[in-house]
């Protein structure tokens, strides 16, 4: 199987009529998938998406589609990949494959793949990669099975396999412009040559996450007030050189946080004299490293 990219492929003439081809193909499998994907992403916002050179010139996130084909050049799966200009965050967002390479893997390993060529390009458009950042919902909450999605915990452990992390200092949400907020752990994957992004590169991506996306100024959105506080402490803690992160799922399976002096549900590791792990409050913390 051979990869194309779209992106590169939008704006050659000489292309023209296999880049239509493969979008075509692409967006059949794409609203199969995602039935209400053209509400949410009108296929005319993809396709201006794709012109990355215009788009990032401009300050406007690009898309990035890489699609692989069969030995006929027909698509058999796709990556799609936002890219954010103003944080310089890499952001794969929809993956999906057809029956016959299913639940193996084969998304995640095509990402990575193509994560050194994608940063060339847009190494070259003048943007250096600071982050690579990717939401998956979260299998203590949200498990969902069906023919063309696999079980989220079998998502998040190939993922894993690849050099994900989740991003533990934080409980990810989404811009209240829903009834309901998503169910999603924010995962990131190392940067080549970079490694994982810190808190302040996040927090670089969660403001022009916002800023594109929510419905309410970022000062009246409350699941953006949430975000920015914990990433506060997150940043803190890297000052303090203590490690940070949400503890969310008991070994039972239970959800559950611990409270923080504030009521906030935030705590901290530090290493207990005999070696084990506690949880503290930030103050707490800092007050046992100093």
């Amino acid at each position: 199987m051979a990869i194309v990219n779209l992106h590169d492929l939008v704006n050659d003439s000489s292309q023209a009529a296999r880049f239509n081809r493969l979008f075509d193909q692409f967006w059949v499998l794409y609203d199969k998938i995602w039935p209400d994907s053209e509400s949410e992403n009108p296929k005319n916002d993809v396709l201006k998406g794709l012109n990355l050179e215009k788009r990032l010139v401009n300050g406007e996130y690009g898309v990035l589609i890489n699609v692989s084909v069969d030995k006929n050049d027909d698509l058999n799966g796709f990556n799609w990949s936002y890219y954010y200009p103003k944080s310089d965050s890499l952001c794969p967002t929809y993956f999906a494959v057809d029956n016959s390479v299913r639940g193996q893997g084969v998304t995640a390993r095509r990402l990575l793949e193509q994560i050194p060529v994608m940063q060339k390009q847009l190494g070259e458009l003048g943007h250096d990669m600071r982050s690579i950042v990717l939401q998956c919902a979260d299998p203590a909450r949200d498990v969902e099975a069906n023919e063309y999605n696999m079980d989220n915990r079998k998502r998040l452990e190939l993922f894993s396999k690849g050099g994900a992390r989740w991003v533990s200092q934080i409980e990810n949400t989404e811009p209240d412009y829903a009834e309901e907020r998503s169910n999603y752990l924010l995962l990131c994957y190392p940067v080549p040559g970079k490694g994982y992004p810190d808190a302040s590169a996040i927090s670089a991506y969660v403001d022009e996450y916002y800023d594109i996306w929510s419905v309410l100024p970022h000062k009246n959105d409350p699941s953006y007030l949430e975000y920015k506080a914990q990433l506060d402490l997150w940043q803190q803690a890297e000052v303090a050189n203590v490690s940070f992160y949400f503890r969310r799922v008991a070994q039972d399976g239970a959800r559950r946080s611990v409270d923080g002096p504030d009521g906030k549900s935030i705590s901290v590791a530090a290493p207990a004299r005999d070696g084990t792990e506690k949880l503290l409050s930030l103050n707490q913390a800092l007050e046992l490293k100093n």
